[in-house]
């Protein structure tokens, strides 16, 4: 999977905000799809988790427990998840965690992406220094104006986090100054990769002298 052409074709941002209990129900999720770097459709979906919403997630995404009480479970809408992830290349910020929730309440998660972009190994390879590569961290280290619709003012949404995962994909990828250092970070931003994996790969990058130090993105 290269970046580059994933970036000048189609993928899909994908934020899912939990419960907070163990194993993590989805409350919230979002799906970006974007076509030469224009967003071309958007799926947006409040989700009753069928338990309550513990006080500290709901502290950090504004959900509470009257919020999604009236919502679809999420089997309900699972035909139109799988719509829009099926056959796609998907990007989201530390994707597991998005995915696994997904699992727990889908029965039939075949159609769930085999492709996913992780911003948080794509920001660790080409914004090296940052310390804590949170989400926020990373879009302020680029200069990215916030974006999202319906942002609960001062809490994480998904819309907000999967537009701003959307604009650091497009900021991050048009950095890779060759076609030899794109094979190397499109692997590092797309495998599971070991410690010691990682640390190659990024010495690989350093030898070269060809590691971008980060600075305002394109968008």
């Amino acid at each position: 999977m290269n970046l580059d052409e994933i970036v000048r074709g189609r993928f899909v941002a994908m934020d899912v905000e939990g419960d907070g209990n163990n194993p993590s129900r989805p409350v919230e999720i979002s799906l970006i799809t974007l076509e030469n770097g224009f967003v071309v459709d958007r799926g947006h979906w409040l989700v009753n988790p069928g338990a309550p919403i513990s006080a500290f997630v709901s502290g950090l995404h504004g959900l509470t427990d009257d919020d999604v009480r009236d919502a679809p479970f999420l089997p309900e809408i699972a035909p139109e998840i799988r719509r829009r992830l099926e056959g796609e290349v998907v990007a989201a910020h530390n994707p597991k965690g998005d995915l696994d929730m997904l699992r727990t309440g889908i029965p039939d998660v075949d159609f769930l992406p085999t492709q996913v972009i992780d911003t948080v190994r794509l920001a660790k390879c080409l914004l090296p220094g940052l310390g804590r590569y949170r989400l926020e961290n990373v879009v302020a280290k680029l200069g990215l104006e916030h974006e999202g619709r319906g942002v609960r003012s001062g809490h994480h949404t998904s819309d907000h986090d999967a537009a701003m995962v959307a604009r650091i994909v497009l900021a991050l990828v048009p950095l890779i100054p060759s076609a030899r250092q794109m094979a190397h970070v499109s692997r590092m931003a797309t495998a599971a990769l070991s410690p010691h994996q990682e640390r190659r790969l990024r010495e690989a990058l350093e030898a070269n002298g060809q590691v971008p130090q980060g600075g305002k993105g394109p968008v």
